[in-house]
Formats: structure tokens, C-alpha cells, sequence
């Protein structure tokens, strides 16, 4: 068994370095991620920011599926290459260090800025339509599937009884209307191609250097729909960035500037409103804010949406 301690982690990072001929003087080393198993030497996953007087670089290092990493590699590099803003990457190497113990490690850019605000909306918006766009272009589909939980109704009704401690009988009929909706939108996604996606495209994962966006971690990555992706994505900046009673309006003007890049069906266009709607029900749910008020915003994403289908 190997001791994970901080100086062993370093000296591992060390060690790895080597293997990529990296003659910098490091002066620095920073945990972005470190997860070492104490129990079993195989689960490894570090990222690792590492300084030198002459460069700045991120480590990536991963105890995963090599194939899979591999495919996520290839993805990075090739949206890279076609323009979009996402860390280059220098160079892979893949060691068997024990046993047990084989790692796929990788060295990328470091991507210096500051972390997105409000006001970056419409540039959220505008970069994941570019990103999709390329995504249906490229012939590169991961073996990995991105199989999101937003369609589980029991793992739903289960944080319905966690959210509400009272008896509240307006949460029976909001499991009903979240049942039906989730139901339907999962059927009528798995009819769609799916497509490489990031897999986690939310506001900690892009950062803005001057005046452009760069979208970092394709740790999550693989084979999704872009509507589920988009979907998700708009309820994360909801959250991350203003106020949800103004949420519809909000969406509208996200599809807008997402549209704008990238070529979208009715049929699309409707899923990525009915993902927004469970995204923003079940980011509502772990809200810290008070029952009566969470139940109130539930029932009125659902009923606006409701309305929208009908054509009030």
C-alpha cells in the first residue's frame, strides 16, 4: 500500500514530471484536484498546477480508463484546433508505475483570468452555441455516455421528502407534473444523435482572460445530446449569476445568442426549455431558502412551462 501524505504526493508529481522531460526549475506546486484511495493504490486523480520561473502549466494525472482519457485528449486538442478557447494540450504520456498501478498523465495550458459574473451571460450563452456547432462537426464520438440523473423520478421523490419536512399536499401534485415531464423529455431525447460534449459545462469551469472565454476540465466529457448539455446549462448560470423569478425571459434570451451558432430544431429547442425546467426544479430543491417559497418556485417554473407548450 502506498502513503499519500503531502510529501509523497509531491514527490510522486515530481517523479511524473520526468517522464515528460520537463527541465523547468519547479518553484511551485498547487492542488487544483488530489484524490489518492488510501485503500486501494489504484484510484488516483490529480490536477496539479505547477509553477516555474518560466512557465506555468497544469498536470493532469489519472489512475482512469486510458482510452477514455485518451478520447478526451483528443477532443480537447481538436476543438483547439478549430478555433475554440480551450487549454492547449503539450503532451501525454501513459506509466505503469506498480502492479496495480498503470496512469495516463498529461500536461496542458494554464489559462490565467477571473472566474464569470452576470454580465458574461450573453458570452455564456454565445460560447456554448460555438461549442456545439464544432461538436456536430467533429467525428470523434467518446465511448463514454454522459447518462445525466435528470430523468430518475425516485432519486426526485426521494428529495422531495428531504426537501419538505412538513406535510405539504402541493408536493404530490409537483411530483406528478415533474413525473410527466420528466418521462416525456427522456423519451423524446434518446430519438436525438448523440454528439461529443463537455459533460460539465458550468460557470466554475470558465474563465475569462481579458475579453474572451476559456473553457477548462474536460475531465466529464463524452457522448451526450446538446439539448440536455444546453438545458442544464442555462440553469446553472441561473443560479450562479441572477435572479430566477425573471427565469423565462432570461431563457428566451439565452436561446437567442445560443441559436445564433449553432443550427437548432423545434424539437431541440423545446428540449432544452423542458431540461432548463427539471434543472432549475432540482437546483431549487438543495436551495437553502425556506419550504413555502421552494415549493412556490418549483410549481411556477413547471406551470410557466406548462403554459408555453399549451400556447397562452
Amino acid at each position: 500500500m502506498l502513503s499519500w501524505d503531502e510529501k509523497a504526493c509531491c514527490d510522486f508529481v515530481n517523479h511524473m514530471l520526468k517522464y515528460f522531460k520537463y527541465i523547468e526549475d519547479v518553484e511551485q506546486i498547487s492542488w487544483l484536484t488530489r484524490i489518492a484511495s488510501t485503500d486501494d493504490d489504484t484510484e488516483i486523480r490529480f490536477v496539479v498546477k505547477i509553477c516555474s520561473l518560466n512557465s506555468v502549466v497544469v498536470l493532469r494525472i489519472y489512475s482512469d480508463n486510458t482510452c477514455r482519457v485518451r478520447e478526451q485528449i483528443n477532443f480537447q486538442k481538436l476543438l483547439h484546433q478549430r478555433g475554440i478557447a480551450v487549454p492547449d494540450v503539450f503532451e501525454m504520456v501513459e506509466v505503469r508505475l506498480a502492479e496495480q498501478l498503470n496512469v495516463t498523465a498529461y500536461l496542458e495550458e494554464w489559462i490565467d483570468g477571473i472566474e464569470l459574473c452576470d454580465d458574461d451571460f450573453y458570452k455564456y450563452a454565445d460560447f456554448l452555441g460555438k461549442l456545439h456547432q464544432e461538436s456536430k462537426k467533429l467525428n470523434c464520438l467518446l465511448s463514454g455516455e454522459r447518462n445525466h440523473v435528470l430523468y430518475d423520478i425516485q432519486r426526485f421523490e426521494s428529495e422531495i421528502n428531504t426537501s419538505f419536512h412538513t406535510e405539504l399536499t402541493n408536493a404530490k401534485g409537483l411530483i406528478q407534473s415533474m413525473a410527466t415531464l420528466m418521462k416525456k423529455t427522456k423519451i423524446r431525447m434518446s430519438k436525438l444523435k448523440r454528439y461529443p460534449v463537455h459533460g460539465d459545462y458550468a460557470t466554475s469551469n470558465l474563465i475569462k482572460k481579458d475579453k474572451e472565454l476559456f473553457l477548462i476540465d474536460f475531465e466529464s466529457a463524452g457522448s451526450g445530446y446538446l439539448p440536455e448539455e444546453a438545458g442544464e446549462a442555462f440553469a446553472e448560470i441561473a443560479y450562479s449569476c441572477f435572479d430566477c423569478c425573471n427565469w423565462s425571459e432570461r431563457l428566451d434570451e439565452f436561446l437567442f445568442v445560443y441559436k445564433s451558432n449553432v443550427c437548432v430544431s423545434e424539437m431541440e429547442q423545446d428540449l432544452i426549455q423542458d431540461v432548463a425546467v427539471i434543472a432549475l426544479v432540482i437546483r431549487t430543491l438543495h436551495a437553502e431558502i425556506e419550504e413555502k417559497t421552494k415549493l412556490f418556485l418549483c410549481n411556477d417554473f413547471l406551470k410557466q412551462r406548462n403554459k408555453e407548450m399549451e400556447g397562452v
